[in-house]
């Protein structure tokens, strides 16, 4: 088994007694049902990703972070599903994972440092699905992208894969979240157009007799 292999069996080891440990605690009674369930999906989802391999979890982790901003801004944005479709379509606005990630930032659905991890985890996947080689988290490249995280909790000695999962799963359960909390952007009113049409009908009916008026004035007064 080479060591890449070795620290992927330890990493779910880990894992599995953090499941456990949180098994145990989530049967408390005063801990609210929707922290249960996101502090479960939260562990399941490190645990999928550990079982992937450097470049499995890299694809993974981003596409998945990718749907849940998607999910994020769908709950708050408005007008029909069809209009907000085309926002997500291959050619809308929104169509890309980095599109999605600085609009979340200006929506203020995510932090500035969470914006640049997610930015950083865009670039790991971009490095991972371009090569053509086989790599892992220790390239040098990759290694440095995962120095430069924000969102990690972990010591600095750990390996650049543990520091990537650890980022991964904190910001997605963070995201997660705020899911429950979020609300849709009010949708501006539009003014009654066919009364807008009668004043202006009105105020050039209005413009128009003092327009005649005026120049009655001045003929009579050039007589």
């Amino acid at each position: 088994m080479n060591s890449n292999n070795i620290k992927i069996e330890e990493s779910k080891i880990k894992f599995q007694i953090v499941l456990e440990m949180v098994k145990s605690l989530i049967d408390i009674e005063d801990i609210p049902i929707e922290c249960k369930e996101s502090l479960v999906a939260s562990i399941k989802f490190r645990r999928e990703l550990s079982k992937e391999s450097d470049r499995g979890s890299a694809l993974l982790a981003s596409s998945l972070m990718d749907s849940l901003l998607e999910k994020s801004l769908r709950n708050i944005f408005v007008g029909s599903k069809k209009h907000v479709d085309t926002l997500f379509s291959c050619n809308g606005p929104l169509g890309t994972f980095s599109g999605k990630v600085s609009i979340c930032y200006s929506l203020g659905l995510i932090s500035l440092d969470m914006m640049h991890d997610i930015h950083v985890i865009r670039h790991i996947r971009n490095v991972f699905g371009h090569s053509p080689s086989i790599i892992s988290f220790e390239d040098e490249k990759i290694k440095k992208q995962c120095d430069s995280l924000r969102y990690t909790v972990i010591d600095g000695n750990e390996s650049a894969r543990s520091k990537f999962l650890n980022v991964v799963t904190g910001i997605n359960g963070i995201i997660s979240d705020e899911l429950t909390n979020q609300k849709k952007i009010k949708e501006v009113v539009g003014i009654d157009l066919k009364k807008r049409k009668k004043e202006f009908q009105n105020s050039m009916i209005r413009l128009n007799d003092v327009a005649v008026r005026l120049l009655a004035e001045q003929e009579h007064v050039s007589e």
